[in-house]
């Protein structure tokens, strides 16, 4: 047989704007900037509050939280269907890193495992 070479590589987390384009898109109902602004971000931002849901979501802590994992972005997605991102927002803020991961990782178990690794590229390892 032929010895396999497999490798491992980390791939850079999404950018604030391509995940909020992905939360938009994935998310099966709209949602629209005032949705986007919690209480203290509504008060301090008065007037001057985004009008363009992409420009509110890319600056929103939901998306910081969830890391430009775009299996993460996809499980908020699916929870959207249910619940406000308000709510969500505070769920998320109750959870350590590693709770949220193993949470994503129960909800979503046809996901593959795209969990951060510490360098770009991995020793490889012979197998066979």
């Amino acid at each position: 047989t032929t010895p396999v070479s497999i490798y491992s590589i980390t791939l850079a987390p999404m950018s604030e704007r391509d995940a909020a384009l992905l939360l938009i898109e994935l998310t099966e109902r709209e949602l629209d900037a005032a949705e986007l602004l919690d209480e203290a971000a509504g008060a301090a931002a008065g007037s001057s509050a985004p009008a363009d849901v992409l420009t509110a979501l890319r600056r929103h802590e939901l998306i910081a939280r969830l890391g430009g994992v775009p299996t993460n972005i996809q499980w908020a997605a699916c929870r959207l269907r249910d619940t406000t991102v308000g709510a969500l927002l505070a769920e998320l803020r109750s959870l350590k890193p590693s709770q949220q991961a193993r949470l994503v990782k129960a909800d979503s178990p046809a996901a593959p495992d795209l969990a951060p690794l510490s360098s770009s590229l991995a020793s490889p390892r012979q197998t066979g």
